[in-house]
């Protein structure tokens, strides 16, 4: 009952860190001691839920088929590339139960070795969009 409306609305969870590869570890609290994790809320846990779904192939995990991006091929046109990208990033992130609607995805292509992607999330229960960074290593994908 303590907790912001936003960690009602969009939860709580373990921290996790990515480990390359698809893989992930959980994050030790230090100030619990070595036998206590972290946790994250609110729209950090919106954020780290999204990055987990564009880095999830969607069909691999054994225990959430839908979850995840549909792989993405490219042509070799790179605007029908960028556009397809835009497209699978937008599927996945809308398939959060938690979110709405997605307006303004913008990637930073000044980044050659990641994927930083930002956008307006509808969030539901919000009144007003938030923006949510996901940077993903080009290594992760």
């Amino acid at each position: 009952p303590d907790d912001a409306a936003a960690v009602h609305t969009l939860g709580r969870d373990l921290r996790v860190s990515d480990a390359g590869f698809g893989l992930y570890d959980l994050v030790i609290d230090p100030d619990g001691g070595d036998i206590d994790v972290q946790t994250v809320a609110g729209v950090p846990n919106l954020q780290q839920g999204v990055r987990t779904r564009i880095m999830t192939e969607k069909g691999t995990d054994l225990l959430y088929k839908t979850l995840g991006c549909s792989r993405i091929v490219g042509l070799g046109l790179s605007q029908v590339d960028f556009s397809t990208a835009q497209i699978r990033l937008v599927e996945a992130v809308q398939a959060d139960p938690r979110i709405a609607g997605v307006r303004g995805l913008t990637f930073d292509t000044d980044q050659p070795d990641a994927l930083v992607a930002s956008m307006d999330a509808e969030v539901r229960g919000f009144t007003r969009p938030e923006r949510i960074s996901v940077a993903v290593s080009a290594a992760a994908l």
